[in-house]
């Protein structure tokens, strides 16, 4: 087995995530759900016999969970705020679900059958496994061998200087300054107290919508790339990714690709958060129409490895 393929499989079992993605598939779906009950029915027991229901839902109409996360901090664009504010708010948010269905219908019959779940947002798609193995293994390989030919090693340990007067949430959406960033990572690290380690593997999932001008797209393109570039010295890649996926639910129009990123653990995102380069480099990116939400995985199979944190959204 290929380092890089054999890295991939480390990944995957950090995620808990049992998704073959180097085959095509018909039909997978990112689900975002939360109970159809209030926060203080979500009990450990009662959301895990919640997901046991849920689990055998899909397994009768012949769908598969590969992923499940519990939804750590969510960050969302205004544009499409008043769409989940029909549903409560995404704020609440007890369960991230990646699945294969043998069908669209399938996909459809399962969540009709869940009764007890709410859905904030269901993207579908064809999974690609010329386009997941380019992006999770070969495209994380060349950028890590040039940075190394070139000497450009990325350094964390710098932390960024949150400025008096700085508001944590500003008025732009998008406007990522050090105050609004050692927020999110105190999110982030809370879940250790809240029945997860330092450790956990995390799974960053990205509904985007492309930038509006050439130019603009030019410069989201670059700050992916350094990103890519980043999680290649430290071992995290691309997991899932999808072009021009279905569109959801009509409120939400279509997203232009999806993207399920691996970061090496919590305590990794955390320090991430708090860098000065992380700062810097967001400086560069595009506010654009999407959803981003950090996740931490539950086992497959209907059992929680422990309750969701308390999560809130980030704006």
């Amino acid at each position: 087995m290929s380092s890089a393929r054999r890295d991939g499989a480390i990944r995957g079992r950090l995620l808990n995530d049992t998704t073959n993605r180097f085959w095509s598939s018909s039909v997978s779906a990112i689900s975002l759900l939360r109970l159809d009950k209030s926060r203080s029915d979500a009990t450990s027991e009662k959301l895990k016999e919640s997901i046991e229901k849920l689990h055998a839902a899909a397994a009768a109409k012949g769908g598969r969970f590969t992923y499940m996360g519990r939804g750590e901090v969510l960050i969302r664009s205004a544009q499409i705020e008043a769409a989940f504010a029909k549903q409560g708010g995404c704020g609440a948010l007890d369960l991230v679900v990646i699945s294969d269905w043998p069908s669209s219908e399938a996909l459809d019959a399962w969540w009709e059958a869940s009764t007890e779940w709410k859905l904030h947002l269901v993207q579908s798609y064809h999974r690609n496994a010329a386009l997941n193995w380019f992006a999770g293994l070969v495209l994380p390989a060349i950028v890590r061998a040039i940075a190394l030919l070139k000497r450009q090693e990325v350094d964390l340990a710098a932390v960024s200087r949150p400025l008096e007067g700085e508001l944590v949430e500003p008025p732009n959406d998008l406007t990522f300054t050090a105050t609004r960033l050692h927020r999110l990572s105190q999110n982030v690290d809370r879940g250790r107290q809240e029945g997860g380690t330092a450790e956990d593997g995390v799974l960053m999932v990205n509904w985007v919508k492309d930038a509006a001008t050439p130019e603009e797209k030019a410069k989201d393109e670059a700050y992916g790339m350094q990103v890519l570039t980043m999680l290649a010295q430290f071992g995290g890649a691309p997991m899932h990714i999808a072009l021009g996926p279905k569109p959801a639910e009509k409120e939400h129009g279509a997203f232009d690709q999806i993207a399920a990123i691996h970061y090496p653990s919590r305590g990794f995102v955390v320090q991430l958060l708090r860098s000065e380069w992380f700062r810097e480099s967001l400086q560069s990116k595009v506010p654009t129409d999407t959803i981003c939400v950090c996740t931490t995985p539950f086992h497959i199979g209907g059992t929680a490895t422990s309750p969701p944190a308390n999560n809130k959204e980030m704006v």
